[in-house]
């Protein structure tokens, strides 16, 4: 026997339907299935984690948000931790020239970066210059 869960789920299950038609990423869509499968069936949240093919784990932190900020979480998409697109297509053509030019190329990701900050007041770190 595995564990249950001991808390409840406020929206009724038109609710959640709706919901998850209309998030667009995978992520929000596992999350919105997720309480789908909670609030319709008596399973476990092995049983439920398994079906949704994710981790234990990740099923608990997903109830443990939805109980702390409530369904907007899910409904808010992937809030990244990364940069925006700071390279443009433009500057990433300027790079590329100047890698390629015989006269002054660039002589390591130190000196891009440099260039980057001086020329377009771009500051990146080496990682993602790299990437």
């Amino acid at each position: 026997m595995g564990r249950r869960r001991n808390f409840e789920i406020t929206e009724d299950l038109s609710e959640l339907e709706n919901y998850k038609l209309k998030v667009k990423d995978y992520r929000s869509s596992q999350l919105l299935k997720s309480l789908l499968l909670l609030k319709q069936e008596e399973r476990t949240l092995v049983e439920i984690s398994l079906s949704l093919d994710s981790h234990f784990t990740t099923l608990e932190h997903w109830i443990k948000s939805y109980q702390t900020k409530g369904i907007e979480k899910f409904l808010g998409g992937i809030n990244r931790s990364k940069p925006l697109k700071l390279i443009t297509p433009s500057i990433h053509q300027e790079i590329e020239d100047r890698l390629k030019s015989s006269r002054n190329p660039f002589s390591g990701y130190v000196e891009v970066q440099q260039w980057l900050l001086k020329e377009h007041g771009v500051e990146i770190e080496y990682q993602w210059l790299w990437k």
